[in-house]
C-alpha cells in the first residue's frame, strides 16, 4: 500500500522554568519519499503488468507542553499537538495513488488529525 516513510528527524527541548513548572517542544521532521514502486503483489496476482512509482512528500509537525504543578498532589498539563495545524498525510498509512496512477483515486490514505490542544488535571491522595 505505499506504506514505506522517509528518514525522521526529531528534536525535544525541556526547559524546567521553576520548581513547579516546567515547559518543552517537540520537532519532528519526515524527509520526502520518491518513485516508491508499487503494485509487486498485483503483478504476481496477475492484476497489473507493470510497477507503478508513487511519492510521498515531506513534512513537519511541532507540539509544545506546560506542566504546572502547583502542590505536591495535583499536576496541570496543557499541550498542544500539531501547533502549526499542519495538513500532512503519515507516511506509514496508505498512500495517494490517484495523485500519481490514473483510475486508483479511491485509494488514498487519510490526513493526520489538524491541531489537537489538550488539558489534563491529576491529583494525587
Amino acid at each position: 500500500l505505499g506504506n514505506a516513510t522517509g528518514d525522521s528527524w526529531n528534536v525535544n527541548v525541556n526547559y524546567q522554568l521553576s520548581e513547579q513548572i516546567e515547559m518543552g517542544w517537540n520537532f519532528n521532521y519526515v524527509e520526502s519519499k520518491d518513485d516508491i514502486e508499487v503494485f509487486h503483489r498485483s503483478i504476481e496476482l496477475g492484476w497489473v503488468t507493470a510497477l507503478a512509482t508513487i511519492d510521498k512528500p515531506s513534512y513537519n509537525v511541532h507540539d509544545i507542553y506546560v506542566k504546572y504543578e502547583p502542590t505536591d498532589s495535583l499536576v496541570l498539563h496543557l499541550s498542544v499537538q500539531n501547533l502549526f495545524d499542519e495538513t500532512y498525510r503519515n507516511h506509514g498509512s496508505v498512500a495517494n495513488y490517484g495523485k500519481f496512477i490514473p483510475g486508483y483515486e479511491a485509494v488514498n490514505g487519510l490526513n493526520e488529525p489538524g491541531r489537537d490542544i489538550r488539558f489534563t488535571a491529576s491529583y494525587q491522595f
